[in-house]
């Protein structure tokens, strides 16, 4: 649940990418059209496992100041954290896929900061038995694309 942690940074092999960036007037209250990139932008670590991190772009999401009509569940608590999918093996047809959301889900309650990634996923054809991994890791402000492959790697290495 991106807009949740807020998340805004997609960390691609060729820089980052936000969500203003990709729909810089929406401000609706339902979902944006998604986003698609393809294997090619994505960061491979030294195994070839396709990684595609999103993280917040706030150092504080806790302190973030909210609108008196958001429901207190969507109130941020907890450390900041990457969001990080990994695809073993991946095929041509590998993409990563993201939407936003302006406001909170079933309200109008704009969330703090302005646009969010709301869902954030990896699509490719159907193989049977396939798997995708999904890890949620506490981070420092400032950390960089750099840490996830060299941390899938060195996880891969350990199996």
């Amino acid at each position: 649940m991106g807009n949740f942690a807020r998340l805004r940074r997609l960390e691609l092999a060729d820089g980052v990418v936000t969500p203003a960036d990709l729909w810089p007037d929406y401000r609706d209250e339902h979902f944006t059209a998604h986003a698609e990139f393809p294997l090619s932008r994505l960061a491979r670590t030294a195994d070839g496992d396709a990684v595609v991190p999103a993280t917040p772009d706030e150092t504080d999401p806790v302190a973030a100041s909210y609108g008196e009509d958001t429901n207190e569940h969507w109130k941020y608590v907890g450390l900041l954290g990457r969001q990080t999918w990994r695809a073993p093996d991946p095929t041509p047809e590998l993409a990563a896929q993201v939407n936003g959301r302006y406001a909170y889900w079933r309200s109008t309650s704009p969330i703090p900061g302005g646009i969010a990634y709301e869902n954030f996923e990896l699509s490719e054809p159907f193989r049977d038995g396939r798997e995708f991994f999904f890890s949620v890791t506490p981070m420092s402000a400032g950390q960089s694309i750099a840490a996830v492959t060299n941390e899938s790697s060195t996880a891969d290495s350990q199996r």
